[in-house]
């Protein structure tokens, strides 16, 4: 009966992981996964050869707009393979990330019955392991799998460990899977901690006869590290706060708040607000010096009770040194590309090793206590696995609306520049014009990069622009050209120029736009428009033509080659153009309105009609599309689009009917 029970363990841990974590299966695509499943060519463009798979770091743009410089070609490689099979649905990214959170349970539980010797506590270590609520953010967005996998690759070398394998099979498959996690993350490095953790607190007598296996370690680290070095600079970040000294107390600060949440994962959040002291040099001396004793006193103390541990009891060591070496990489004792200091996904594999002692405590107390108290010990797991189970259901049910996501990320991360960002470029796609200017105006408070910054003033001038105020949009157009004068900033402040009615200072801007990427359809398409009002008849029809080659613009281009007939005083061609505008977007109010007017002075009464009976019923059924959304901005468009049936359908009532001639 018990090796039966022990055969559905396994499948009891996966259905907790279905239950807890499959309503994210569905959930939109969020956070990095925005970047790194669309912006990042090496996992959506054309097959680039492994040479740029395992040269070249990914290099997409963060929200933020700090270039992302990270190189992880195993991830890489797996995106774009789940890219090729799923595009941009998020099914089978998230499946496949459940799949690999369930072996990573079945390999805790495993490591957990070896280190406890009891069955029970090692299913309720590994089932609290395997519902806990900090995990959401690591399974929602797949960009995170890299963590998942250095998870793998850990466990899977630490049960090798435990296997009576030969040396000469041992070592190869362990230094293979340390490389394999070299070039899924650099935080792969916990692997050789993690395997003299356990090695030392079993006794100690495998590290004499695995030095070899340590050597390897040593090797690939210094290889993988001359490999980075030959590939360019690694990217580094400043010391947090300005000085080392504020920078350990910034990395103390981060292992409380780790700690903290081990024990209750009270703080879930996408970004996090975490500082000890402010930065600068108006922050003072005697604060950080107090701040300093304090960090010491605490890792006197934290020693202290490690080596006690290690005396005592060598299980509950392995525990708490297992959890602490899972946090080291992410402690940012050496300064990172990390832009937040502290993440939920960065306390994935440590929360094992915090089980791994949980478990222990409870064992130890439960031997000390009679049977009955013992007993009644023994549920805390099983209600423990119940409050994380509804904290993160709760959690996950976030995912499934990114407006409410992120107005919570920027309430526990005021001061976090992301947090604001995303919140922004969230209510700007969904028409919430002013609450996006609102946190934009809260960007301006905070510390941001040019980029950053640059990428605020572009979305300032689309609200502004939106909301009728096209001279404060030109006026932030032209800050963002100040601050990054790249092409699509100069294409904005040309669009907006134009808007404005300056088409002179709009066409230098548009130039501008030009010389920069001269193979843009939409900055010729723009330029073209810009020529057409100055009355550059040549000059505007080739742009307007270029601008045919990208299917998105056919129908602006068309419309556009249609006023520069018209201008010309050909209004048959003008019509045709129109026409065919109309058949590749039928919902163009101006260009109907033009259509109708010229059918009617062609004298082709009968063909207005029908112009306006098209889009009648294009509008209709985008409307009725636009108002089952349930988007508050797509109901507004929907309200909109209302408005322009009922003006078109009146045109249509004034036409003149002509009667048809009776046939012969």
């Amino acid at each position: 009966m018990g090796a039966r029970a022990s055969a559905f363990k396994p499948l009891l841990l996966g259905l907790a992981v279905a239950a807890t974590f499959g309503i994210l299966a569905w959930a939109p695509i969020a956070y990095d996964d925005l970047f790194y499943l669309r912006g990042t060519p090496l996992v959506t463009g054309v097959w680039p050869g492994w040479a740029a798979i395992l040269t070249k770091p990914m290099d997409y743009l963060e929200v933020v707009g700090t270039p992302s410089e990270a190189y992880e070609p195993i991830n890489t490689l797996l995106h774009r393979w789940l890219y090729g099979l799923a595009g941009e649905q998020p099914l089978l990214y998230r499946l496949s990330s459940l799949l690999l959170h369930w072996l990573n349970i079945l390999l805790v539980w495993g490591l957990f019955r070896r280190a406890l010797r009891e069955e029970r506590l090692a299913f309720l270590g590994a089932l609290l392991f395997a519902v806990y609520p900090a995990h959401v953010e690591t399974l929602a967005i797949s960009a995170f799998k890299k963590h998942l996998l250095t998870a793998l690759l850990c466990l899977a070398t630490l049960w090798l460990q435990s296997r009576p394998l030969p040396e000469a099979l041992l070592c190869p498959l362990s230094w293979t899977m340390f490389g394999v996690g070299l070039l899924n993350k650099e935080s792969a490095v916990i692997i050789p901690l993690s395997v003299l953790v356990w090695e030392y607190g079993e006794g100690g007598s495998g590290l004499r006869r695995r030095w070899r296996i340590f050597a390897g370690y040593g090797a690939l680290c210094l290889a993988y590290w001359l490999w980075r070095r030959h590939l360019g600079p690694i990217p580094g970040r400043p010391p947090a706060g300005g000085d080392w000294g504020r920078h350990f107390l910034d990395c103390a600060a981060a292992l409380a708040w780790y700690l903290s949440q081990l024990a209750w994962p009270w703080n879930l959040c996408l970004e996090h607000s975490l500082r000890v002291l402010p930065a600068g040099p108006s922050a003072g001396t005697t604060p950080a010096v107090l701040f300093l004793l304090l960090a010491a006193i605490l890792a006197a103390g934290l020693g202290a009770v490690l080596l006690r541990l290690l005396r005592r009891d060598r299980v509950a060591w392995i525990g708490a040194a297992w959890t602490l070496a899972c946090l080291l990489p992410f402690l940012n004792v050496v300064p990172v590309m990390n832009y937040s200091l502290v993440a939920d996904r960065y306390l994935y594999l440590a929360h094992a090793g915090f089980c791994l002692l949980l478990m222990r405590g409870l064992a130890v107390a439960g031997g000390r206590l009679g049977p009955r108290l013992a007993c009644g010990l023994r549920l805390a797991p099983a209600l423990m696995a119940a409050a994380y189970f509804a904290l993160a259901v709760r959690r996950g049910a976030l995912f499934a609306d990114p407006l409410e996501l992120w107005t919570r990320t920027a309430a526990c991360a005021p001061d976090n520049p992301r947090a604001h960002l995303v919140l922004e470029s969230v209510c700007l796609q969904r028409g919430l014009y002013p609450e996006a200017e609102r946190e934009l105006l809260r960007l301006q408070e905070l510390h941001l990069s040019p980029h950053a910054a640059a990428a605020a003033y572009q979305d300032l001038s689309r609200i502004l622009y939106e909301t009728g105020r096209v001279r404060e949009a030109v006026a932030a157009a032209e800050r963002r050209v100040r601050l990054s004068p790249d092409a699509v900033a100069w294409l904005n402040l040309g669009a907006y120029l134009m808007r404005a009615g300056d088409a002179p200072r709009a066409l230098a801007a548009l130039r501008n736009a030009r010389r920069l990427d001269p193979a843009s359809p939409e900055i010729s398409l723009n330029l073209g428009n810009c020529l057409l009002a100055l009355g550059r008849w040549r000059e505007s029809q080739r742009a307007l033509t270029y601008a045919l080659r990208l299917p998105e613009l056919r129908a602006a281009a068309l419309r556009g080659l249609g006023e520069w007939h018209l201008r010309q005083g050909l209004r048959r061609p003008a019509a045709d153009y129109f026409a065919a505008s109309l058949a590749a977007e039928p919902v163009q109010i101006e260009t109907v309105r033009e259509l109708v007017r010229l059918r009617a002075a062609l004298g082709e009464g009968n063909e207005a009609r029908k112009v306006c009976a098209d889009f009648l019923a294009a509008a209709d059924a985008l409307r009725r599309r636009l108002e089952a959304s349930g988007d508050p901005s797509a109901r507004r468009t929907a309200a909109l689009i209302a408005s322009w049936r009922r003006e078109i359908a009146a045109a249509a009532a004034r036409l003149p009917v002509r009667p048809r001639r009776p046939e012969r």
